[in-house]
């Protein structure tokens, strides 16, 4: 048989993994990605890495996907080593995130540049085909009916007469309830007219 926490014998859990001393979390997470890749660690990477923290090798996830390095999954998790992935991962979350939001901006919308970021890690957990997978939801963030869009992230039928939680917020609720946040954010941000006296275009203000 395959060692263990090779693709060919994946370590059945993360807990397995970190009994095995190879799983990184929180700041140590960190310290091992900057270690590996021999720079700091951009702030979005970072937020990402402690979520998600570090795996030196392949393991099953909460649904039994196959995972590696830092929740990469796919092509993300091949090479030959557990982090090569993850870069790529993050620029093509990244790319996704901008693309979304200027979809939002089109339709009119003034998008918050922390939301924005915040985008860039639902699209490195979901992959940038999420708004396929919740249409309504993106629907509803294109046209501005922010809470229309969390009932539709949070629930499976936000409109049956008892309401459960959809498989996203079943499986990773805390990455779920950040999103919400960050959606009620964005729903109370107004960008700045260009050239207001004292205020940046960028800044939030009521």
């Amino acid at each position: 048989m395959a060692k263990l926490g090779t693709k060919e014998n994946p370590f059945p859990d993360s807990a397995a993994a970190k009994k095995a001393g190879k799983l990184w979390q929180g700041t140590a997470a960190v310290k091992k990605m900057q270690d590996l890749l021999g720079r700091d660690l951009t702030s979005t990477e970072e937020k990402i890495v402690k979520k998600e923290g570090y795996v030196d090798g392949y393991y099953k996830d909460s649904l039994k996907v196959v995972t590696r390095g830092v929740g990469q999954t796919g092509d993300y998790a091949d090479g030959s080593q557990s982090h090569t992935g993850f870069v790529q991962a993050i620029n093509d979350a990244t790319k996704s995130a901008e693309n979304q939001s200027q979809i939002m901006t089109d339709a009119g919308r003034s998008v918050d540049p922390n939301f924005t970021e915040s985008l860039v890690g639902v699209n490195y957990q979901l992959g940038g085909g999420w708004t396929e997978k919740f249409p309504s939801a993106w629907g509803n963030l294109q046209s501005g009916d922010y809470e229309g869009a969390i009932s539709q992230i949070q629930f499976a039928d936000p409109n049956a007469a008892d309401p459960v939680k959809s498989n996203w917020a079943l499986q990773t609720p805390v990455r779920v309830d950040a999103f919400t946040q960050a959606i009620r954010n964005q729903a109370g941000y107004k960008k700045a007219p260009k050239n207001a006296p004292g205020v940046n275009s960028y800044e939030q203000y009521m």
